[in-house]
């Protein structure tokens, strides 16, 4: 079985610039969701999609493909799917393809895997993690930011 996995990492970021070669714990941010990726007993093929130099470096330090994304595909308003899209080379078939977030470095390989074994087996075609934690809220009052907790 064939399976891809796609990282989008681009260089822009509205919230914290440069947010996927910020270091977190003791590597930069996009590290964790190669190094998953890599050690994934599931995925046979990790391609990082980026238009910043340094998110480059590190996929090519890692042994990751690069795909160099067009600008036009940088912007805030593109969609995930037409990046994830543009990523996939046409040469090659993968039976599965998933999409890994930098955004999750607490992710863990084995929920990964366990993630993949459950789309394989069950024959899904979409599978999304999420939590459901409403007590955690966020507010903008006077231009800062406040956390909101909400007890049961």
């Amino acid at each position: 079985m064939k399976i891809l996995a796609i990282i989008p990492a681009r260089a822009g970021s509205k919230g914290i610039p440069n947010k996927n070669i910020r270091i977190i714990g003791e590597h930069p941010l996009v590290y964790y969701a190669i190094h998953n990726a890599l050690v994934s007993k599931l995925i046979t093929d990790v391609i990082v999609t980026t238009d910043s130099k340094e998110v480059g470096i590190i996929a090519t330090q890692m042994r990751a493909t690069v795909k160099w994304r067009d600008p036009a595909l940088c912007a805030d308003d593109v969609t995930l799917d037409s990046i994830i899209y543009d990523a996939i080379p046409t040469d090659r078939h993968w039976d599965y393809v998933i999409t890994l977030q930098p955004t999750s470095p607490t992710l863990k390989v084995e929920t990964l895997d366990k993630a993949i074994e459950n789309a394989v087996t069950n024959d899904l075609d979409t599978v999304i993690s999420a939590i459901n934690a409403p007590h955690l809220s966020w507010s903008v009052r006077d231009g800062k930011k406040y956390r909101i907790i909400l007890s049961d």
